[in-house]
């Protein structure tokens, strides 16, 4: 029998140290075809989130991982796209290739890319880069609670 999480890996952050914030999951029945999930910094849940991941099946979770970053009350919505650019980094041993925005303010950053062949992945951090140690601590994690 193969589990949901066989069949739709989440890709995070396995050693986070803080707290982990809302998982929303979209899909057919027992299928997952989307996620976004957060990261907070330290422990208190009500704190905005540092990182927020999306990732689907069939479309970029661009839009809805930056309203989640963004959408606490406590940042400007008005985030100012500035370009974007390609970027090569490597996620579990294997290279990716994906699009890195530029923004207007610099504690915002995001990135999206192409994982395991066929899910669509975007994140968004709040003053913490996306940098190569960034993308080399990702891994497949499990949100049960």
């Amino acid at each position: 029998m193969t589990t949901a999480h066989e069949t739709f890996p989440v890709l995070g952050l396995p050693e986070w140290d803080g707290c982990r914030g809302a998982t929303m999951r979209g899909g057919t029945g027992s299928l997952t075809h989307s996620l976004i999930h957060s990261y907070v910094a330290g422990d208190d849940r009500r704190t905005p989130p540092t990182l927020v991941f999306g990732q689907c099946t069939e479309r970029s979770q661009h839009a809805p991982v930056l309203s989640n970053l963004l959408g606490s009350g406590r940042r400007s919505t008005q985030a100012r796209v500035l370009g974007t650019e390609a970027f090569a980094a490597e996620v579990e041993g294997v290279a990716v290739e994906g699009i890195r925005r530029r923004w207007a303010d610099s504690r915002l950053n995001e990135a999206r890319f192409l994982w395991r062949g066929g899910f669509h992945v975007a994140v968004a951090s709040w003053e913490r880069p996306l940098d190569e140690e960034f993308f080399a601590s990702l891994g497949v994690v499990d949100l049960a609670p």
